[in-house]
């Protein structure tokens, strides 16, 4: 799935934080950037939510390990039909 990435989208390449994200009900558009997988987020609140991950906010350890899981399904997925390509 390509998606053309605009001035607005917030583009996340760690997997970690976008499971956080999910979390946090941001859902995601994925896109390829520069050859790269990507997650994007059009919502400007997203940015709030980011600091909250690198602040240290605290989520479930399981909910966050179901939403990884989920993150990195998408990634090979997307990979593995040559989104990367």
């Amino acid at each position: 799935m390509k998606t053309k990435v605009t001035e607005k989208m917030i583009p996340v390449h760690d997997p970690h934080l976008v499971a956080f994200l999910l979390l946090r009900s941001f859902i995601p558009k994925l896109t390829i950037l520069n050859g790269r997988i990507t997650w994007s987020y059009e919502d400007p609140t997203v940015s709030e939510a980011i600091q909250d991950f690198y602040g240290g906010q605290r989520v479930t350890a399981i909910d966050f390990v179901e939403a990884l899981k989920k993150v990195k399904s998408q990634m090979y997925g997307a990979k593995s039909m040559g989104a990367g390509r």
